[in-house]
């Protein structure tokens, strides 16, 4: 995705016009484009990390695919989203799912969370750190993915889902070793490109590119104009 693309998005977002585009294809496949792409790439037995579980939407479809060789690892830093998961699993086939109850991200350490106001809590996202907590934000934990895997004792994934409102960039640079790993065969993001442009990062998406293509993952697409696939060749 090169710059004037970007740009051009930029610009069709702040004239509003990427919101008509996205109510004109609400009811096709449009919007079922990533998750089919997802779940037709996980295989029984299979190792997914679910990075921004929220309240587990994709988490349990994940659980019955991998089925009882598999695991899930789902990653939400959102308390009641954590509860909404873990009060779910008692119920389900195969009880596979690992809940980390951390944000990923490039560093370890702490960072106010933005609890989200829509339905599902679905735009909770990190929010830059501060002397203090705004309303409406709690303190969490962050954690580098590759921390994760030696810190939680966690299988490397042969899958990897993110979607974080944002902060992708940044997880991916805390999984430089896990990217990097021929385990991982594929990685699925959701680039947020106006909460990137919003902090200051017009120009992240050209760097998940770069950043997924130099660890091997050189296979990319997009499968709509928020989700990319980057498989290992």
């Amino acid at each position: 995705m090169n710059r004037f693309f970007i740009t051009a998005r930029t610009i069709a977002r702040r004239f509003g016009l990427t919101r008509v585009v996205g109510r004109l294809f609400r009811s096709s496949r449009y919007e079922d484009r990533f998750s089919q792409a997802l779940l037709s790439e996980i295989r029984p037995g299979d190792i997914v990390w679910d990075v921004g579980a929220n309240v587990g939407f994709y988490t349990m479809q994940f659980s019955e695919v991998v089925g009882p060789t598999g695991q899930i690892v789902a990653f939400e830093p959102n308390p009641a989203c954590v509860r909404s998961i873990e009060a779910r699993l008692k119920n389900l086939p195969h009880q596979n799912i690992k809940v980390i109850s951390v944000a990923l991200g490039n560093q370890d350490g702490k960072s106010l969370f933005a609890l989200g106001s829509e339905d599902m809590a679905v735009d909770s996202r990190l929010v830059s750190t501060s002397n203090s907590s705004p309303e409406g934000t709690i303190e969490v934990e962050v954690m580098r993915g590759d921390t994760a895997v030696r810190e939680r004792d966690l299988a490397l994934p042969n899958i990897l889902k993110i979607d974080i409102e944002g902060y992708e960039l940044e997880c991916l640079e805390g999984l430089t070793k896990t990217l990097g790993s021929s385990i991982l065969r594929a990685a699925f993001v959701e680039v947020h490109f106006g909460i990137l442009e919003a902090r200051g990062m017009p120009f992240a998406p050209t760097k998940i590119e770069e950043l997924l293509r130099t660890s091997g993952l050189s296979k990319q697409r997009w499968l709509d104009a928020s989700h990319i696939v980057a498989m290992r060749n």
